[in-house]
């Protein structure tokens, strides 16, 4: 293949645009034969243009990369995330196949056992990181040690009612075929007899998504038991710290 039809093909790739690299490939191969006749009736000329015209595409694509343009373009599933089966299949149920960025880089991180401090815009699923994570770790040790379902392993503050329900409600949603996970949700505005009710005697769930002043209130009375805890998860940290000031009510 001569110089010119080198340079030819090399351009006719560069400036193919992202949406159009899934074309057919027959059509992608006559395009290059175009270019490839173009240059045989006019060499010169036309071999100068096109080698300016991908000097100005690459030009043009490393810039778009540098500001991120394509940062979130990804192929990784949920299934590449080395979740639990049963974890897996409620996310599917959901709907969800890709995950975000965020989903993406903290997951494995969190299966592994690692503090991590989560930062992203709203709506880019940092909810699921905790949930699916610690969904994961409870199956896993449901596995290894059996039920142990009288202790509190994981507790989750949030600084207002709307989001300790909200959490409770997608560890139900994402736990629902893990029969022997339990969570509730515990806050004020609710008769604390009831939830006192819920740490005696009978089934302790595992997962407690709850507010800073409803607690407090539980454990300072030692209804609800932290020595057995693993998991310590604040979302909105900074809304929290603002409004507590930075006390710890978990001891």
């Amino acid at each position: 293949m001569s110089s010119a039809t080198l340079t030819a093909a090399a351009t006719a790739e560069a400036i193919v645009p992202y949406d159009d690299l899934h074309a057919n490939q027959d059509e992608l191969e006559v395009n290059f034969e175009d270019v490839e006749e173009e240059l045989e009736e006019k060499k010169p000329s036309a071999s100068s243009a096109i080698s300016s015209g991908a000097k100005r595409n690459t030009r043009t694509s490393k810039l778009a990369l540098r500001a991120g343009s394509f940062d979130d373009v990804h192929t990784a599933r949920f299934a590449d995330l080395v979740l639990e089966p049963e974890i897996l299949q409620a996310v599917s149920d959901c709907g969800y196949e890709l995950p975000s960025r965020v989903q993406q880089v903290c997951i494995p991180q969190a299966i592994m056992g690692r503090d991590l401090i989560c930062q992203a815009k709203a709506g880019m699923g940092k909810t699921a990181v905790f949930v699916l994570s610690t969904l994961h770790f409870i199956k896993s040790e449901l596995k290894r040690n059996g039920d142990n379902s009288n202790t509190v392993n994981t507790l989750c503050l949030s600084h207002v009612r709307s989001l300790a329900l909200q959490h409770h409600n997608e560890f139900q949603r994402f736990g629902k075929y893990l029969p022997g996970v339990c969570s509730a949700a515990v806050y004020g505005g609710v008769p604390y007899r009831l939830h006192k009710r819920m740490f005696q005697g009978g089934k302790t769930p595992q997962i407690v998504c709850g507010t800073p002043g409803r607690i407090k209130a539980l454990c300072s009375a030692g209804h609800m038991k932290l020595n057995q805890l693993k998991r310590f998860i604040i979302d909105e940290c900074d809304a929290m710290l603002g409004q507590t000031g930075g006390a710890c009510y978990a001891s």
